[in-house]
């Protein structure tokens, strides 16, 4: 039996959708080819079968597959274009390679580095953020409320609060990784910040990570914490679904 293959902590269908995305693109799955049945992708991938047909939605927004009912799923084949279109598959695969992307990097690999560093600073600042490190955070929370608080503004807000997070950890090594994730962050945050009630959302997740570290209950702060970052992936995959969209229409 294979063994699971291991998933981040951000939504299941995001992240099966990108691995299956992944793995077309790798030549795993043959263009114009089916996909394995439901049952053997989902033990493949440690999930429950509604979890995979909710990553097979997202890439059939995409054009990367398509379903015959009582047939199966199947790889887009890269010959169904129309003259002098780019075929789905390759589009589609272009379009996921440009989007997740920040700087030299992909997002997954931003985000297995970004997890690593914060919930790590997360589980030692619980014991040793003094008085100033939770009126700095307090402070940033209260300006990002201001009336009149740009998206700019909230962005480079949304940066410092996060790396003002890392320095409450007290260690050096820490902060130094952080000073060379934080462009992606900020690239993140530009690329994403046009989808409605993110800003909105992204302030209540901070406030209830702060309540939680206030109380010291560093059992409620990762819990706010993953709860903030569960959903970056998923936002990737609405601007990529978009962005297909809209070529497609273009084209036509």
């Amino acid at each position: 039996m294979a063994k699971p293959r291991t998933l981040r902590k951000t939504s299941r269908s995001d992240e099966v959708a990108q691995l299956l995305m992944d793995a077309i693109a790798a030549g795993e799955f043959e263009a114009g080819g089916r996909l394995p049945s439901e049952n053997a992708l989902a033990e493949e991938y440690g999930v429950s079968r509604s979890t995979l047909r909710e990553a097979f939605k997202k890439l059939e927004q995409m054009g990367a597959i398509y379903t015959m009912h009582g047939s199966g799923s199947y790889v887009r084949a890269r010959s169904e274009a129309a003259p002098g279109e780019e075929p789905r598959l390759e589009r589609a695969g272009r379009v996921v390679s440009e989007t997740f992307s920040l700087d030299r990097f992909s997002v997954t690999e931003y985000l297995d580095a970004r997890l690593a560093i914060e919930r790590t600073a997360i589980s030692l600042a619980i014991d040793r953020m003094d008085d100033a490190d939770f009126l700095t955070l307090k402070r940033i929370l209260d300006q990002s409320e201001q009336e009149g608080c740009s998206v700019e503004e909230y962005i480079e807000l949304d940066c410092k609060f996060h790396r003002e997070l890392v320095r409450a950890s007290k260690n050096e090594f820490l902060c130094l990784f952080w000073s060379h994730l934080e462009p992606c962050l900020r690239e993140q945050q530009r690329r994403v910040v046009v989808i409605p009630g993110l800003v909105e959302g992204s302030k209540n997740k901070h406030h209830q990570l702060y309540d939680a570290l206030l109380q010291r209950n560093k059992k409620e702060a990762l819990a706010a914490y993953e709860a903030h970052t569960s959903t970056i992936l998923g936002r990737f995959f609405t601007l990529a679904s978009e962005s297909y969209s809209s070529e497609g229409q273009k084209q036509e």
